[in-house]
């Protein structure tokens, strides 16, 4: 039996996300170790360029230091980016993991605990993936074969996520099962697929952090265990410290902002990357800096990002009769809680749209 943990894209960033970042990557080495694998596999994009593998070197290189656990790195496109002429090969200084050199495929072979033969094949990222990476595979009979990849395998992915990158780098996940192997653990696609090619799964893990806004959902590892005459087992193991990307939408009436419900405040984790959404009217000679001082002031999170999805100057709809009745009676009848089941949000949405011909 092989267990290792399949992980990619983690985008180690300085300034404003160092400890953030770093703190996903101990908790990506602490699973590892709790879950007694055998290997760790970080299939690229583990730095968010190439200048930050020098930001992260001493953190990254001591906290390998004595690793019980062999570490597999792959390059990504984003090892690449801002590479200078001077960076032949930028990940060339890390010297605690096994890695393959820059735009040339390695092929390892291993030894599970039980003796079995395994196969690991690194294909780095390559704007145009050569057949000579094909060509190299050792022909020796193995138990496993695992081969990881950095890149878009477009049966997998119609979409690549809120930062759209271009189709370069394609990987063929049929023609690595056509050579055997058992498992293609993927990196690149923020969001987690999974697909069968035959014999062979090909696994993209997600990003194990929060790296842009709409990469809704838990981020996770992916612990993968292989055994002879056995299906291969796949397990989510959700990241703690990576919070969630969380949308918000509330209600700015002309009386005072309006706070947010206890039950979605003490779901926040201090990691979330918050984005709120507001419509309404603003209170008098209050606007929108004033309104995102109030909501970050009542949220504990990582990121904060307050949008105007439609709220309106109090003094310019204050000559509207309407709406200013309107708000009257909304804002009676929510204070005295008339009606405990009207979502008021609603209400004041569908009236102002209603009122204003606003698209909110």
């Amino acid at each position: 039996m092989f267990r290792f943990l399949h992980t990619a894209d983690l985008h180690l960033k300085s300034g404003d996300e160092e400890n953030y970042s770093f703190g996903v990557f101990q908790e990506i080495l602490d699973l590892g170790k709790r879950h007694e694998c055998h290997a760790i596999l970080f299939c690229g994009d583990t730095f968010d360029q190439a200048q930050e593998i020098s930001n992260f070197l001493d953190r990254f290189e001591g906290a390998l230091r004595d690793f019980p656990i062999p570490i597999y790195l792959l390059h990504g496109n984003h090892e690449l980016l801002r590479k200078t002429p001077a960076m032949q090969d930028p990940l060339s200084p890390i010297n605690s993991c096994y890695k393959a050199d820059n735009g040339i495929a390695k092929h390892l072979t291993l030894t599970s605990p039980d003796g079995e033969k395994v196969l690991l094949s690194l294909f780095p990222f390559v704007p145009t993936i050569p057949e000579e990476y094909y060509k190299s595979i050792p022909s020796d009979e193995f138990d496993f074969r695992i081969a990881m990849a950095h890149g878009t395998e477009k049966r997998m992915v119609s979409y690549t996520g809120p930062s759209q990158e271009e189709e370069n780098s394609l990987v063929s996940a049929q023609l690595v099962a056509n050579l055997g192997y058992n498992y293609l653990a993927l990196g690149h696609i923020h969001a987690r697929r999974t697909e069968e090619f035959g014999s062979l799964i090909a696994h993209y893990p997600g990003s194990p952090r929060v790296v842009s806004a709409g990469e809704i959902g838990t981020r996770n590892a992916t612990l993968v265990t292989l055994s002879i005459g056995e299906k291969i087992q796949i397990q989510d193991l959700p990241i703690q410290s990576s919070g969630e990307f969380r949308e918000i939408q509330i209600v700015v009436l002309p009386s005072n902002f309006q706070p947010i419900a206890e039950s979605i405040l003490q779901s926040i984790h201090p990691n979330d990357y918050v984005r709120l959404y507001g419509i309404g009217i603003f209170p008098a000679s209050q606007g929108e800096e004033e309104a995102k001082n109030f909501y970050q002031s009542l949220l504990n999170c990582r990121k904060f990002e307050f949008k105007n999805k439609g709220i309106f100057d109090y003094n310019t709809l204050r000559s509207n009769a309407l709406v200013q009745e309107f708000f009257d009676k909304v804002s009676h009848r929510r204070n005295q809680n008339l009606d405990p089941n009207i979502n008021w949000d609603m209400v004041v949405q569908v009236g102002l749209q209603s009122l204003t011909g606003a698209n909110l």
